[in-house]
């Protein structure tokens, strides 16, 4: 069938599936005519366009808040250990903070899989 043609009428149910049929059908029917438009095909594919020529950037983007993110990490793992190897926080507050650090680094990593 092509998109300019009107469909068919739906069967008419018998019984008590007359109203909840002929409910659905209108729905289905009033979807398929919003979508034969040709503003609506238009609208969709240059949204779908749009989206597209976001990817790159989406990507770029990602892999830069990674490489941000791992390196704050890094810093923070960095002078915490450097606390504790000059004596500025005790052996058990450094475990104390390392311990939830590297808890959530790799229990992040557990949950996504």
């Amino acid at each position: 069938m092509a998109l300019n043609e009107q469909p068919e009428p739906p069967e008419q149910p018998e019984g008590d599936d007359l109203e909840s049929a002929s409910a659905w059908d209108e729905v289905a029917y009033s979807v398929a005519e919003v979508i034969r438009r040709k503003e609506v095909r238009e609208a969709l594919k240059k949204w779908i366009d749009a989206q597209a020529d976001n990817v790159p950037k989406n990507h770029s983007y990602r892999v830069q808040v990674l490489w941000t993110g791992m390196f704050f990490s890094m810093v923070v793992f960095g002078a915490i250990i450097a606390l504790g190897i000059f004596k500025i926080i005790s052996p058990e507050v450094m475990v104390g903070l390392l311990g939830p650090l590297l808890g959530y680094w790799f229990g992040r990593r557990s949950n996504h899989s």
